[in-house]
């Protein structure tokens, strides 16, 4: 049987394939503690989940717009203004089916074969892939200051077939918030050399720094070359809701809806509406969401506390998201119980096998030095995990 030969090139996420093979392992009967998924552990709340069966009970079930219910876009775009300062009207949003589908609307309505995208050093997993799906190329930019990648190293790997960079701030994985001083002297690259800027701003209401995310699109000179993605997974706690979105210039909207057209027609009309109701009771449940952050806060800083001393182990302080991105180039060519660490596969197969934890290997993200944990987790469980760590660290010889 022969497959598509694009198809055969592109690798399973690794993030979800990692927590498949948790749950498969917990199923099983092993006490497995999963560090490696990337979804809060809060549930969707009680008002949200009110809207979404008032949706059904009102027969709002059938097709909608391509681009989403107008109240829906309406209130996106308003959010939009008052969180990032972004200009527009309903025609400048359109609704997807999760923040993964609107980056690859707008890779696809903006991309050629041939064409080249540049991605900052870590980052998330599916850019890549993506990528290749739509026959284009990555070039990777590796950065020593994540919170301050290089500009002119920037200028540098851009060539004549750069067609557009991708930002996710804060990361995943690493949690970082890039500077306003970035921002602004990326903004000016932009708009000298004329290409696209991604913004993936799904984790930007997860934030523990004073200073607010600074959003590219606000800045009047890129605003016709920025897209901006965001959804509610994160925030909302409604990740198998599947509902994301994209703020861009109103022809590049047009262009993600023609084709969103023939691949999914609407975003699911229930979910919608459930979304339009967070918004617009969004100020009554603010404590809510304040208490969430606040509880993702004091895990990071349990993690910061018990690893922080432990010479093995080097990491980057996140500002937001929940995640930590943590070096463990120290364990490279040791060994527990006669096997070897020589790299981030290693390192996460033998601390499953040895302690029972799923991490996920920071070559996923484009770093093999590195792994990445979810915080999104208990805290008593999240403490375990972090003594069975320990644990592992000290009988590497």
């Amino acid at each position: 049987m022969k497959l598509s030969n694009v198809l055969n090139s592109i690798s399973e996420s690794q993030t979800l394939k990692i927590s498949s093979k948790a749950k498969k392992l917990k199923n099983e009967g092993k006490d497995i503690i999963d560090l490696s998924v990337g979804e809060p552990d809060f549930n969707t709340p009680d008002y949200i989940k009110k809207a979404a069966i008032n949706a059904i009970d009102n027969n709002f079930t059938t097709y909608t717009d391509v681009a989403g219910i107008e109240p829906l876009r309406k209130a996106i775009m308003e959010n939009l203004r008052l969180l990032d300062n972004l200009e527009g009207d309903e025609n400048n949003i359109i609704v997807t089916n999760g923040a993964k589908e609107a980056i690859y609307l707008a890779l696809k309505s903006i991309l050629d074969p041939g064409d080249e995208v540049l991605l900052l050093d870590p980052y998330f997993t599916s850019y890549p892939e993506m990528i290749k799906l739509l026959y284009a190329n990555q070039k990777i930019i590796k950065s020593t200051d994540p919170k301050n990648p290089s500009i002119k190293q920037i200028e540098d790997n851009i060539t004549n077939k750069t067609k557009c960079i991708i930002i996710c701030s804060p990361s995943n994985p690493t949690g970082i918030i890039y500077s306003n001083d970035f921002i602004r002297g990326l903004a000016k690259l932009i708009y000298k050399k004329n290409i696209f800027i991604i913004s993936d701003q799904i984790y930007e209401e997860i934030n523990y720094s004073k200073n607010n995310n600074f959003s590219i699109g606000s800045i009047k000179s890129v605003k016709d070359l920025t897209i901006t993605i965001n959804g509610f997974s994160k925030t909302y706690s409604m990740t198998g809701w599947r509902i994301g979105y994209a703020h861009a210039n109103k022809e590049i909207i047009k262009s993600m809806k023609k084709m969103k057209s023939h691949i999914s027609s609407n975003t699911n009309t229930i979910s919608q509406y459930a979304a339009l109701e967070a918004l617009e009771k969004k100020n009554e449940n603010i404590n809510l969401f304040k208490q969430r952050i606040k509880t993702f806060e004091k895990r990071r800083d349990l993690i910061i506390d018990l690893l922080k001393k432990n010479n093995m182990l080097k990491l980057i302080v996140p500002e937001g998201a929940f995640y930590m991105f943590i070096d463990i180039r120290k364990t490279f060519g040791k060994k527990i119980r006669s096997q070897s660490i020589n790299n981030d596969i290693d390192f996460c197969n033998l601390i499953l096998q040895e302690k029972e934890i799923a991490l996920t290997p920071g070559s996923a993200f484009g770093n093999s030095n590195y792994i990445r944990i979810s915080y999104a987790i208990k805290e008593e469980q999240l403490r375990e995990a972090l003594n069975r760590m320990l644990d592992f660290i000290n009988e590497i010889k």
